[in-house]
């Protein structure tokens, strides 16, 4: 009997363990506007919400607190904004 990471090997078989979470994957309650986008980006959430964007390589490029995020100073592209544990990406023209 062995173990790689999580997952162990008993009898020649490799088990996973349990799975604990009651997480429910559902729509996402986040909604961001317009987009594509090039000043203002909008948050629709049920509260207001600390927020971080970062580029494609994962890079933080903006990071805040709000529901309207000013991205003109950004690079025309693609980006992703983190909102809580949600996360949706944006294009900027």
């Amino acid at each position: 009997m062995g173990q790689v990471g999580c997952i162990q090997c008993v009898e020649g078989h490799y088990v996973a363990p349990k799975l604990v979470s009651t997480h429910k994957f559902g729509r996402s309650i986040l909604r961001i506007y317009p987009n594509p986008a090039s000043e203002v980006l909008y948050i629709e959430a049920p509260e207001t919400i600390a927020w971080r964007i970062c580029n494609l390589q994962g890079i933080l490029m903006l990071e805040g607190k709000g529901n309207a995020v000013v991205i003109r100073d950004l690079a025309p592209g693609n980006y992703i904004i983190s909102a809580g544990t949600q996360r949706q990406w944006f294009i900027k023209l």
